[in-house]
């Protein structure tokens, strides 16, 4: 028979569990709202395929791409907090596949890291500094422009790495029934898509044609959606 001790541990043990999944789910919908604006909203007004122009948009909007690049380091921030209580709340289903999940996570995030200094080096590749008088000044839109496609690299890496992370917490979501389970088939299926679709883009420039991120984004778009609002809202119920 359980002491009254080991009754209010597992009490504890339980609130904690309920308590990391609505923060899951906070996290999932805080995410979403960062990233939206960092990387559509504030690159889009910035980035052209052009060098010269994205230099030119650089210097006017530079406290605008600022903002983007806080965005960007608050998702990351953000993206720590959803992986760590998403091992909290899975870890019990399967601690070896949340484990293999959680440093999956921790790849993900600090490819993220990565991606947002590269916006930095441009911002200093066009800042004038003394040291930069090495390079000759025509080329530094140019030398810009390629950090800026450095954070796009390592941004489709991350999302390839999210892929194998999501898959397995979907999967864990999905054995545990607790959440509903056509919501955690559609993580599974969303999760699995975009990883194949990052990863193929990687190794196949024809996949990268075929599948935008319009094309990969939106079903995992959707279940991130769907998912924070249950969670925040509904929670989950831990069985003892």
């Amino acid at each position: 028979m359980a002491t009254t001790a080991q009754r209010d541990t597992t009490a504890g043990l339980d609130d904690e569990r309920r308590l990391a999944a609505r923060l899951a789910g906070l996290s999932y919908l805080l995410a979403i709202v960062l990233s939206l604006f960092a990387e559509f909203y504030v690159l889009n007004q910035v980035v052209s395929p052009d060098a010269a122009t994205t230099a030119g948009h650089l210097g006017r909007l530079q406290d605008l791409f600022r903002l983007g690049t806080g965005a960007n380091l608050l998702t990351c921030l953000v993206d720590a907090v959803l992986i760590a209580s998403l091992y909290r709340v899975l870890s019990g289903v399967s601690r070896l596949w949340a484990l293999v999940a959680l440093f999956l996570g921790l790849v993900e995030t600090s490819i993220l890291a990565l991606a947002v200094a590269n916006d930095l080096v441009a911002l200093k590749l066009l800042g004038g500094a003394a040291y930069l008088g090495a390079i000759p000044a025509g080329e530094l839109p140019s030398w810009a422009r390629l950090a800026l496609w450095g954070h796009g690299m390592l941004y489709s890496v991350a999302l390839m790495f999210a892929g194998g992370r999501s898959t397995l917490f979907c999967w864990l979501w999905w054995r545990s029934a607790l959440i509903p389970r056509l919501l955690a088939g559609l993580g599974v299926l969303a999760s699995v898509w975009l990883f194949v679709c990052t990863f193929g883009a990687i190794v196949s420039a024809d996949v990268a044609k075929l599948a935008p991120v319009e094309i990969y984004g939106a079903p995992i778009f959707l279940f991130e959606l769907l998912a924070g609002a249950w969670l925040l809202l509904r929670g989950v119920q831990v069985r003892r």
